[in-house]
């Protein structure tokens, strides 16, 4: 059973991916989404970004990082405490337009994915 507190807190949670499955062209590239998140952080949300990469190979480690933004804002560690056996998430650099674009050329993305998708 999960109990749901009621608060004030806010969170955008996003995951990143390098390629638009859509478009096919490069996403989420260093300064894309700076307003957007300025908009979020203006607006007293947390923003929380993760590449796709981190949470497709790392979920409990994304999960342990979110349960430790909520305890830090709330002084509720009941998730944080339920998660410490795992370990942090391994830090990724954000991509420019040109990384992207490279790493679409070498399939990259498949790679972790684990499957093709056209």
């Amino acid at each position: 059973m999960i109990r749901v507190l009621c608060t004030s807190l806010h969170i955008d949670l996003k995951v990143d991916e390098p390629i638009s499955f859509a478009t096919g062209k490069p996403t989420h590239c260093i300064g894309d989404d700076d307003y957007r998140n300025k908009c979020f952080v203006d607006t007293n949300w947390l923003v929380i970004r993760f590449a796709e990469e981190q949470v497709s190979s790392q979920p409990e480690c994304y999960a342990r990082f979110i349960a430790g933004a909520i305890a830090q804002l709330t002084d509720n560690n009941t998730y944080r405490q339920k998660l410490l056996h795992v370990e942090k998430v391994t830090p990724i650099r954000q991509w420019s337009a040109r990384q992207a674009s490279r790493l679409k050329k070498s399939d990259y993305r498949q790679g972790y994915l684990g499957e093709r998708r056209n």
